[in-house]
């Protein structure tokens, strides 16, 4: 489901959390529905010059540098049509697709595995009934 910004999670009390769009909840979800992942990358120095050093020597991406590669890769595997550029949630959509690895076995959930990845340990049946729910 596309969620409309600016959205915001709320916390309720009770483990319950509120996700709310332009101050309306939309959705209602229990603490052990949430799963959130924080990267934080830290660079040490031995010192105030070797820091400056490496600063000095640093090549940072802008964002449109970082998804013309992120674009032109994709491509380059056959995921994206040279005629195509997808923008905002259905570019964020497409590089989750290929880059981020779903786990297969969920814990802490109403269904203790991801049903989207059945079709990964076994192509069967039950690939036809799960496209509602498992956009391929």
């Amino acid at each position: 489901k596309e969620i409309a910004t600016p959205s915001e999670l709320v916390y309720k009390g009770n483990d319950t959390w509120a996700l709310r769009v332009r101050g309306k909840e939309i959705a209602s979800y229990s603490h052990d529905d949430l799963r959130i992942s924080l990267v934080w990358r830290a660079r040490c120095f031995a010192s105030e010059e070797e820091r400056d050093k490496w600063h000095a020597t640093e090549r940072t991406l802008t964002v449109d540098e970082a998804v013309s590669r992120l674009l032109a890769d994709l491509r380059r595997r056959g995921r994206l049509p040279e005629n195509h550029t997808p923008t905002g949630s259905e570019l964020a959509t497409t590089l989750l697709r290929e880059y981020a690895d779903y786990p297969i076995h969920v814990t802490r959930s109403w269904m203790p595995f991801n049903p989207c990845a059945l079709e990964r340990l076994h192509n069967g049946w039950w690939t036809a009934p799960l496209r509602w729910l498992c956009r391929q």
